[in-house]
């Protein structure tokens, strides 16, 4: 069994694997029509699941049903997990967090009847807490987490470990437990970078940045965010380039350096519409307008809530009304219209109570109170900031308020001392109702500067008025880091030219070598030719058998040529590395052998596969270094013509290879099973491996057209099929020699 089966499952339910891409929805319904078993239906539903997902969301959802309905009618809780696998999925694409939570549930329930159940019931549980958490129900989310973290120490694996150390940062998070998310994340970080996974290693760089900015610490981001973008530029993320613009633009900010900030919130809007992520580009949208407003830049300002706004009316996201009435009290606030301004503070605090949006609702507060201390409105702007502080309180993130204040105090040194006084008791634990009960008739405007607090935000610490020394430093350093970054680029990008060309020689020795190699191939051939010709003038009592095997070699080793020929052709071609000297000495010995088992004196021209197989299998597994991690197991007492022989040899050649080199990563120890038999009056051969399945690259893809060639040859079925590992059946008749 694979390291881990929930890779089988997603490979099942991958769009991008190239065979299920090629496929058209018009052959795949012909051939679920002439279906005659409830298993072929379900591989033809996931292949049609598959092919229409990217294009047809109601399409895909309908085939998921009926990938669930067959699987619950054959009572398989393998097919019937796989059912809800892409339902789960089909409403992950809908962002309809609680049909996702309600599948990944079902997929839990069918988890323990796998075989190898601990590793389903792992992933599907971590699967689970990070629906919860992404659902911001973060209480639900601990039984299954804790059960991950229960089987993760019984059952011990880096990747799966880093995993759920990813997540469970994510989960100290959301409990506004930030000190501890960064302790998580930096663990998961450690392991990924022991592991070379580049891709989650930029994924944990950009959640770590996200709870270092969370707590105004700046220190270490630039190096993590401009290593992510790499990354993610290397890799086309544009959705995560955004997130992580998005995420330099608000450190600049901090930093006091509000162009550069701009400059990132910009790029955030670029990639996250490029990406599609239409939403979170309206979310861009908003926070550079705030940044324009405090610039003063009105008239942009207006034009990215104005782009905010349409695109959050056009997928009618909820939360976009009160956020927008929000921004526009900002907005009126700052030209001085301060009816308007009220007006649309009154309709974003109504708007968010309406639809259960607290922490909108909080935000607006805040600008709220801002606005009424400008206009001298005190009392009512003392109501508002004391219902923020309590909010604070309640949400648990008063560690990260606390944090804010130091940065109000040191970014401030005029500050009086009542007003820091009061400001940090209005912060602490019972603060606000003890505020609420001393102040009396009294404003808190009139015991301090209570109005200074409220430069406590990401756009408003950019304020020039507030650009102090004390953040020269850091601005410094992110820029230093910023021109290291480009300067990386350019060097990466020579660096690749000279790699390519050294790559463009290595290609072209090779070729020679193989050309030289196929040249002594032809010699050796052309030899035995020539003694057979030999042979053929000195035996004349047995003239007539032997112009026939003559006549039968010259049709042989013809083929055997032509095949080589292509084979040393397509490796050799310029450019191309998709054939391994190993791959095409193990294809090469693939016929040999055939000669050595039809030669041996033992055959009339027929081949014992048990022997012939078993020889062949063990060359591979001799040729790729194998011999202590695969076993090899043939069981095929059966007996083929040798021109049948010599095309399934080659086929058997591919399958496992293919598995060797792929079905089982970092020298897991493996199994490789060949069954042959009779099947009526044709012949079945099976190959199965319990590794991790086919990949879908370039080397696999020529192996593939070889094996549809070569069958086609021999006019035989076959089918790749994931059963616990990779499984490849071929059914053939025997051909005439």
């Amino acid at each position: 069994m694979r390291k881990f089966s929930f890779l089988y499952v997603m490979l099942l339910l991958c769009p991008y694997i190239p065979w299920a891409q090629q496929v058209d929805e018009a052959p795949l319904l012909q051939k679920l029509q002439q279906a005659t078993s409830d298993s072929t239906r379900i591989d033809i539903y996931i292949d049609l699941h598959n092919l229409v997902f990217k294009t047809d969301l109601p399409k895909a959802t309908e085939y998921a049903n009926k990938i669930l309905s067959i699987g619950a009618s054959l009572n398989s809780a393998h097919f019937t997990r796989i059912g809800y696998l892409a339902l789960a999925r089909c409403a992950r694409k809908a962002k309809d967090i609680h049909l996702i939570i309600q599948y990944d549930k079902e997929v839990l329930k069918y988890s323990p009847q796998l075989p190898d159940a601990h590793i389903a019931i792992m992933t599907d549980n971590l699967s689970l807490a990070r629906d919860y958490l992404d659902a911001d129900q973060v209480q639900n989310a601990e039984a299954p987490l804790m059960k991950c973290l229960q089987l993760s120490n019984k059952y011990p694996d880096s990747s799966y470990r880093a995993r759920l150390l990813q997540t469970y940062g994510w989960y100290h998070f959301k409990q506004h437990e930030t000190d501890a998310a960064i302790v998580k994340y930096e663990e998961a970080l450690s392991l990924y970078q022991a592991l070379k996974n580049e891709q989650m290693i930029a994924e944990t760089k950009y959640l770590l940045v996200t709870a270092l900015l969370s707590v105004r610490e700046t220190t270490t981001v630039p190096e993590h965010l401009f290593d992510a973008i790499d990354i993610f530029t290397r890799r086309n993320s544009l959705g995560r380039l955004g997130d992580c613009y998005g995420l330099l633009g608000q450190s600049y900010l901090i930093n006091g350096n509000s162009e550069k900030g701009i400059a990132g919130f910009e790029k955030a809007v670029e990639f996250t519409t490029k990406s599609q992520n239409y939403i979170q580009a309206a979310l861009n949208h908003l926070d550079l307008g705030r940044c324009y407003l405090l610039v003063k830049n009105y008239n942009k300002a207006k034009k990215n809530a104005d782009q905010a706004n349409a695109i959050f009316n056009t997928h009618k996201y909820t939360p976009g009304l009160p956020m927008m009435k929000s921004f526009w009290g900002q907005y009126y606030s700052a030209l001085g219209e301060n009816n308007k301004a009220e007006k649309h503070f009154s309709e974003a605090a109504n708007s968010a109570a309406m639809n259960e949006l607290p922490d909108i609702r909080n935000d607006n507060n805040r600008y709220w109170a801002q606005h009424r201390y400008k206009t001298k409105n005190n009392k009512s702007a003392d109501s508002l900031m004391l219902s923020y502080a309590s909010a604070i309180q309640e949400s648990g993130a008063v560690n990260a308020a606390k944090i804010e204040l130091d940065q109000l105090i040191n970014k401030n040194p005029d500050l009086d001392r009542k007003t820091v006084a009061l400001i940090r008791l209005m912060f602490s634990e019972g603060g606000p109702e003890l505020l609420r009960r001393l102040k009396g008739n009294s404003s808190l405007a009139e015991a301090g500067n209570l109005d200074q607090y409220l430069a406590l935000n990401p756009f408003s610490l950019a304020d020039s008025v507030h650009d102090q020394a004390v953040m020269a430093a850091d601005n410094a350093r992110m820029l230093e880091l910023e021109a290291k970054y480009n300067t990386r680029i350019k060097d990466d990008s020579l660096r690749l030219q000279q790699q390519n060309l050294l790559i463009e020689k290595a290609q072209s020795k090779r070729k020679d070598a193989y050309f030289a190699g196929a040249v002594i191939v032809m010699a050796l051939l052309g030899g035995g030719l020539y003694m057979q010709y030999q042979f053929r003038k000195k035996a004349d009592r047995d003239r007539a058998m032997i112009e026939l095997l003559q006549g039968e070699i010259h049709h042989r080793l013809t083929n055997n040529l032509a095949i080589i020929r292509r084979l040393v052709d397509v490796a050799g071609r310029k450019g191309s590395d998709k054939i391994s000297l190993q791959s095409l000495q193990t294809r090469v010995s693939a016929i040999e052998l055939l000669h050595k088992h039809l030669y041996s004196g033992k055959t009339n021209g027929h081949v014992n596969l048990q022997e012939y197989l078993t020889d062949l299998a063990l060359s591979v597994r001799t040729t790729f270094g194998a011999e202590n991690s695969i076993d090899i197991q043939v069981d095929s007492p059966v007996s083929i013509s040798s021109g049948t022989a010599e095309k399934l040899g080659l086929i058997t050649n591919e399958v496992i290879t293919n598995s060797i080199k792929y079905a089982f990563p970092e020298e897991t120890k493996g199994r490789i099973s060949i069954h042959g038999k009779h099947a009526g009056k044709k012949y079945e051969l099976k190959i199965a491996d319990n590794g991790t399945g086919m990949p879908a690259d370039k080397e696999t893809n020529f192996g593939l057209k070889m094996i549809a060639g070569l069958s086609k040859e021999i006019d035989a079925e076959y089918a790749f099929n994931n059963d616990h590992g990779t499984v490849f059946t071929i059914v053939f008749a025997d051909q005439k020699n």
